[in-house]
């Protein structure tokens, strides 16, 4: 693997995908004996991999954890040509993760756009594929909510007071008994700071354009979803707009390989440090790594 490491901890690694784009990686290593199947996690469209950083620390008492920053998002490399974003090289780049760490079948855990590249996957690649954790996202999602979610994903810069605003502007309706501790820790999760002081959302607003063509091609993932064979774990925030209850129960009418959890408080997405979210997330890998014993 054509990487660089550079510090103690999880290893830092940046993966090259294109002559002039790399990937960051961190990957976490068991604390203790692995006994379990190593996880992956994707993030959403507008989200990083700071989204499961406490999940991370939590699933590494027993196996290993990789975090990945998508193409245009968080520490990955950034690109001037659109066609660098597309959906399809998203896949490909989560394959080739794939052959590079050597894991041998992994679960993902995803967020929206992490939750589509692991139905797509699971899918079209079962190989590759042992479970699937999906954050409040499936085959479709409400088109008012994301509308709503857009309106708070521009490139504005912002002081540091304006950015934990705005995420409290939006996560609030949802999340009614957050307070401003709450508030501050998801800004830090989205947003990143300049040289200036000031904040912006940590992502290249160029990977935007690509998503006309990627809806029409996947209107939605309800032909992927139901050919998946892996046990899936579905975690629905009890407040959410974006994966509504009726959507919800579609969808564990449509597989019988996924288990859903109502985590209670919250919207889109459920923040996964929530103690029912752990629960749900260790009894799907538990399923799994029974499949895989031996």
């Amino acid at each position: 693997m054509s990487t660089e490491q550079l510090r103690s901890g999880p290893r830092e690694l940046w993966l090259p995908v294109t002559d002039s784009m790399r990937l960051y990686v961190r990957d976490y290593s068991p604390r203790g004996p692995s006994s379990g199947v190593p996880v992956v996690c994707l993030h959403g469209y507008w989200r990083t991999s700071r989204d499961f950083e406490e999940l991370a620390d939590h699933l590494t008492a027993s196996r290993r954890v990789v975090l990945v920053d998508l193409r245009g998002r968080g520490q990955s490399d950034r690109s001037s040509d659109v066609a660098d974003y597309a959906f399809e090289r998203l896949v490909d780049d989560v394959k080739l993760l794939h052959s590079a760490l050597r894991t041998g079948p992994f679960v993902i855990a995803g967020t929206a756009l992490g939750a589509q590249i692991g139905m797509w996957l699971a899918a079209n690649e079962p190989g590759l594929i042992a479970g699937l954790v999906l954050n409040d996202s499936g085959p479709e999602s409400s088109s008012g909510t994301n509308k709503t979610m857009a309106a708070f994903s521009g490139g504005e810069e912002c002081t540091f007071e304006e950015a934990v605003d705005r995420v409290r502007r939006q996560y609030e309706p949802q999340c009614p008994r957050f307070g401003a501790e709450d508030w501050v820790r998801m800004m830090l999760r989205a947003y990143r700071r300049l040289d200036t002081g000031d904040y912006v959302r940590d992502f290249d607003q160029l990977t935007n354009v690509d998503l006309v063509r990627v809806k029409k091609l996947f209107p939605t993932f309800w032909g992927e979803y139901e050919k998946i064979g892996v046990p899936m774990a579905l975690l629905r925030g009890e407040n959410s707009g974006f994966m509504t209850a009726e959507i919800a129960q579609r969808m564990v009418e449509r597989n019988p390989n996924l288990q859903l959890t109502t985590i209670p408080g919250v919207g889109h997405p459920v923040f996964l440090y929530e103690p029912e979210a752990f629960t749900a997330i260790d009894a799907l890998l538990a399923r799994v790594d029974a499949r895989h014993a031996g």
